[in-house]
Formats: C-alpha cells, sequence, structure tokens
C-alpha cells in the first residue's frame, strides 16, 4: 500500500493542483463485567481508502473498503472524472516530506495480552467494587482497547503511524434505602493493558469516598460562587469553551462568536490552553493528523491573549491569516476531515491546591466533573460535576452538594480567573461534532479559580 498510495496521488494530480490518500486499518475489542456476567464484543474491523483531490477551490473525496489495486485506480479515475479543475490562486503546501513511521509505546500491548487474562483482571476488579460498602447495590466495570494503522500519502509525504488506546470504565451504585446513586471513574491513555495496573486500592478508596458523600449530598442554593475547579473540571471547561468554541470550520460558517475575539486579552497573563497531540501517552495523542500534519502544540491562549482557534486543512486554506494547525480528524474513513481537537488543557501554573482553597473566604471546589456544552455561537457554556465541596475560612467544611452545574458566559469566567494550579492531570473523552463525528480526545489541566454562577 506503501508503494501503491504514491502512485495514485501522482495520476491525480496529473489533474488537479494537490491530491492525497489515507489508507486506514481500525480494530478493537471491549469486555463489561458485571453482576450478571461477563460481555465481550469485538469491535468490527474497518479497512480502507480515502482518496482526496483538491480542484483549486474545495476538495474532491473517494472512500472505499476494496483495496485492490484495480479497485482503487478505478476509484481515481472516477473521481477524477467528476471534476473540474478551478483557475484561483489557492496553492496548498504539502508540507515537510519524508518516509515517517511512528508507534504507540506501550508495556503490554493489547495484542500480546490473552483475552482470558483480562476477563480476570476485570472480574477481580468488579468484585472489590461490590464489596467495598454493604450500602453498593450495583457495580461494573468495562474495557475498551483501540487499534489504528494508518498510511498518508501526498507528493512529499509518506507517513505511518500505529495507535494503541486503552481505557477502562468503573461505576459504583449505592443506596441508603431512600436515595440511589451512581458514581463513575474512567481511565484512559495512548498506551496498553498496563493501564489496568493504575486501578489500586487508592482508586477504589476514592470512588467509595465519593459515592458515599454523593449519597448525604444536598442540593446547593443557586447563586454566584468562588469555584475552584478539579483538574478534569477545569478540562471539561477547556474542552468546551477553547475547543468546540475555537474549531475553525466553524469560522467560515459564521458559526462561533471566537473569531471577533482573536487578539484579543481574554484572561489575566497566568492563564495559558493548549492543544497538544504530541503529548505522549495521552487518549488523544497522534502522531499526524487524518490530513497529513505532522502533530505539534497549538497555543490557543497565550498569556491570557486569544491567538488563535485550530484547524482543518480546508479552513486554513480560507483563513490564511491564522496557521494551520494538526487537527483535521475523520471519524472514520467514510467521513469528512473536520477541525478537531486532541489533547485540550490548561497549563499548569505556580499555587497549589491548599494555597488556592486557603484563599477562599466562602466557595465551591468542584469535583468529578462529568458533563459539558456550549454554545460556539453565543459563547455560552455549562459544565457539570457530581461533586461540590463547601469551603468556609479557607478549610473545607465536610459539606457536600450533588450535583453541580456552573453556567456563564465564557469571557466573564475567564477574566474571573485569579489562581492555576501546579497538578496537571487528564481524563480520557469521546468528543462529538454537534451530535456526531465522535472521536477521541483527553482534557484536563489544573485547577483553577474563578467566580460563576453555581445551580
Amino acid at each position: 500500500m506503501r508503494k501503491l498510495l504514491p502512485e495514485l496521488v501522482e495520476i491525480m494530480e496529473k489533474k488537479v493542483p494537490y491530491a492525497s490518500a489515507l489508507a486506514d486499518y481500525y480494530r478493537g475489542l471491549t469486555i463489561k463485567k458485571d453482576k450478571q456476567g461477563v460481555y465481550v464484543n469485538e469491535i468490527p474491523s474497518i479497512t480502507g481508502v480515502v482518496l482526496g483531490a483538491f480542484n483549486g477551490e474545495f476538495f474532491h473525496e473517494t472512500a472505499t473498503t476494496h483495496c485492490t489495486p484495480h479497485n482503487l485506480r478505478q476509484n481515481v479515475a472516477e473521481l477524477l472524472d467528476t471534476i473540474t479543475v478551478k483557475d484561483t490562486n489557492i496553492s496548498i503546501d504539502p508540507g515537510e516530506g519524508g518516509y515517517k513511521e511512528f508507534y504507540t509505546k506501550t508495556l503490554q500491548s493489547p495484542m500480546q495480552v490473552e483475552l482470558s487474562e483480562k476477563i480476570e483482571i476485570l472480574k477481580e476488579i468488579e468484585n472489590k467494587l461490590i464489596k467495598l460498602d454493604s450500602r453498593v447495590i450495583n457495580a461494573w466495570v468495562a474495557y475498551k482497547e483501540q487499534i489504528k494503522d494508518q498510511i498518508f500519502v501526498n507528493r512529499n509525504k509518506n507517513f505511518t503511524q500505529t495507535i494503541i488506546r486503552v481505557n477502562v470504565i468503573l461505576s459504583l451504585f449505592m443506596s441508603d434505602g431512600n436515595k440511589v446513586v451512581n458514581n463513575m471513574e474512567i481511565l484512559g491513555k495512548t498506551k496498553g493493558v498496563e493501564i489496568l495496573k493504575e486501578i489500586d486500592e487508592n482508586l477504589l478508596e476514592k470512588i467509595k469516598k465519593e459515592t458515599i458523600e454523593m449519597l448525604k449530598a444536598e442540593k446547593i442554593k443557586p447563586g454566584f460562587y468562588n469555584v475552584i475547579t478539579c483538574p478534569d473540571v477545569t478540562g471539561i471547561i477547556a474542552h468546551e469553551t477553547f475547543g468546540h468554541g475555537v474549531e475553525m470550520d466553524l469560522y467560515l460558517k459564521d458559526g462561533a462568536l471566537a473569531k471577533d475575539y482573536i487578539g484579543s486579552k481574554l484572561a489575566p497573563e497566568y492563564v495559558n490552553i493548549v492543544d497538544d497531540p504530541t503529548l505522549e501517552g495521552e487518549y488523544g495523542c497522534y502522531f499526524f493528523d487524518d490530513e497529513g500534519e505532522l502533530a505539534k502544540p497549538t497555543y490557543i491562549i497565550e498569556n491570557g491573549i486569544f491567538k488563535r482557534g485550530i484547524s482543518d486543512l480546508y479552513s486554513s486554506i480560507y483563513l490564511s491569516h491564522l496557521p494551520r494547525s494538526a487537527n483535521g480528524r475523520r471519524e472514520s474513513i467514510a467521513r469528512k476531515p473536520y477541525a478537531r481537537m486532541s489533547n485540550t488543557f490548561f497549563v499548569p501554573g505556580k499555587h497549589t491546591v491548599e494555597e488556592i482553597i486557603e484563599s477562599t473566604d466562602y466557595g465551591i471546589y468542584m469535583d468529578n466533573g462529568y458533563f459539558g456544552m456550549e454554545d460556539p455561537k453565543g459563547w455560552g457554556m455549562q459544565i457539570n460535576s457530581r461533586i461540590g465541596r463547601e469551603i468556609k475560612g479557607g478549610k473545607f467544611t465536610g459539606k457536600v452538594f450533588s450535583p453541580i452545574t456552573m453556567t456563564g458566559f465564557v469571557p466573564d469566567i475567564l477574566k474571573e480567573i485569579s489562581h492555576v494550579g501546579n497538578i496537571f492531570l487528564t481524563i480520557p473523552g469521546t468528543c462529538a461534532k454537534r451530535y456526531k463525528e465522535d472521536v477521541l480526545v483527553a482534557i484536563g489541566g489544573a485547577h483553577l479559580k474563578t467566580k460563576a454562577r453555581l445551580g
């Protein structure tokens, strides 16, 4: 395939100014263990090729899972028959070239660990969850491995990458006889089965403690509060506001208010937000995007100033005053590329979490984030966490609220950030473009202190 695809690109470029090809081989496995039994499902493997040609104005694409040389050559011929080349001044830089190979580093590749061994580990974890407390009424653990091999070719590039992702979800249900609560812990990295070793007694104790707190929690009185966000809640803020809100394909459709703020100071100088697919081991890591752009970090907010968004190739062509980023991603070969996030986070600052808490006369510590959504057109956001811990006089009171919802206008919340913590953590996620186009990402950062409306 690495020899055939350059031939196909060369044929296409006899007619069009730019062409590329992406070969994709995806497979995976899911295992779930609950008190009813063990459920194993092989994710259907997909092998296919996307052929793309730029006619001077926009892209034409065709995709196929019939990857014989004869069929691919036929697809090229049929694609070219549909194209009328436009005489424009637009040119596409094929980028840094060469023959490059990239691989995810693992200690225990999923392909080298027997299914029976994975199942036994999950059985042990589920058994420990059930035995955590007499109030536990149900528990389950789910494991998912995903392996993707890709080849990207244009006239300069011949790149391959193998990306291995593993994630685990722990779910715990408790009841006190009157109330039922559900708590979850999610782990996910670009690494192997060794991630299961991170599920230790400390993690199990954490999920137990939080679930008991949720049973005893009260509803918070709606209003404006000093708010401290834990790193996963911070990550949801980054993802929803300076992830979705700065996807540059939306700028072309006048679908994001953020475009009007580029170059503006939106936060104090110690606030930085980055999207970085090179962050080794994180769930959204990759070596090049689905349009062949080598991975590199993008500073979205730098020293409080909104510098730029994240782009796919098409949006970078028509927004040429903004540099191209490595964020052109597809859900699959059946989908077009869009500007999508990778690992999006607030860069750590200088404060310890203890210092941030001690600086708070009265406020809420948002813990265990689980959901968020944004309105790119109006730049509003909603962020949810399972737990809110009351702070008085710089100390936790022991009082807990659940659930907590933060809402507000993004620039208002950013400008109120007074502290950025020095601990960096991420969580894995699946990100959709509106209601579809799922890609795998990580979100995170440090503790933040700001002011916002809670309810």
